[in-house]
């Protein structure tokens, strides 16, 4: 009872060193309390609305350089449903099976259309950024030049393909020596 005392009585700008940090004002005495649950609080005024400021007029799309180099990024992916597909029907419960295979067919990740357009960024990625140019590398640093184009490049079906296609397996030295 003591401290509940002290901690109501005493000011609010009083501290006790840096044991501790502060995570109220202070107690409130109970009457206070109470009285301050029972009656309504006093009205605050509110702050006069003025009117907006006129905004600066905007910058045109002219004005802005072209989107270009390794800063550009592709546009968020998005599935384009035909409107004629069966997606858009109302189905019964006969029909779910069939909806499950065309599903799989167009959306897979191994459905053609998907593997085509992976096959196409990663060899657009692939020439934008000069990944094709490993003869101007060094002998000694080209295979793990190539090797880390395999490791990050392919990641799916269609860029497996570009990679394997735009990359393939060049003879060091050594191997021209032996053939010979």
């Amino acid at each position: 009872m003591h401290l509940a005392t002290c901690l109501v009585e005493m000011p609010n700008e009083v501290r006790h060193g840096y044991s501790r940090r502060e995570t109220a004002i202070g107690l409130c005495d109970p009457w206070k309390a109470l009285e301050m649950d029972a009656k309504p609080l006093p009205k605050i005024e509110s702050r006069p609305v003025q009117p907006k400021e006129e905004q600066k007029p905007r910058k045109k799309d002219g004005d802005r350089p072209p989107k270009e180099g390794s800063t550009h990024l592709p546009k968020f992916p998005a599935v384009q449903v035909p409107a004629n597909d069966l997606g858009t029907k109302k189905i019964d419960f006969s029909q779910v099976k069939q909806l499950r295979r065309e599903i799989a067919r167009k959306y897979s990740a191994n459905a053609d259309s998907r593997v085509n357009d992976e096959y196409r960024r990663t060899k657009n990625d692939i020439y934008r950024m000069e990944l094709d140019k490993l003869e101007d590398i060094h002998e000694v640093n080209r295979q793990h030049m190539r090797r880390t184009y395999f490791a990050y490049l392919q990641n799916n079906k269609g860029a497996k393909k570009a990679v394997y296609e735009c990359f393939p397996k060049q003879q060091t030295q050594k191997e021209t020596v032996k053939q010979n």
